[in-house]
């Protein structure tokens, strides 16, 4: 149940959320994408709309991971060459 409203939600959004603001949007995709994701969906034995809503927030946490690898290896990178060495060159005699 969310807290403030008094509005009994689905045990997965309770799990999922944990007291975070939930948005909805609405896309719209092929009939074919559609087909897909309700595939997907029914192998995790779950509903559509839910996987969609995984398969999104996945994405973005890989997107926001990659993004923060990129800037640590950017702030880092000549650090880390300059007290362990560079590259050897090995790979290209390979």
């Amino acid at each position: 149940m969310a807290a403030a409203t008094g509005i009994p939600l689905p045990r997965a959004a309770v799990d999922r959320y944990r007291g975070r603001m939930a948005r909805e949007i609405r896309i719209e995709i092929s009939d074919e994408a559609y087909e897909q994701l309700q595939r997907a969906a029914a192998e995790k034995r779950v509903a559509a709309e839910a996987y969609a809503g995984q398969v999104l927030d996945a994405d973005l946490t890989r997107i926001r991971f990659l993004e923060g690898a990129r800037s640590f290896i950017g702030q880092h990178a000549e650090g880390f060459a300059e007290h362990f060495g560079g590259p050897t060159g090995r790979a290209d005699a390979a």
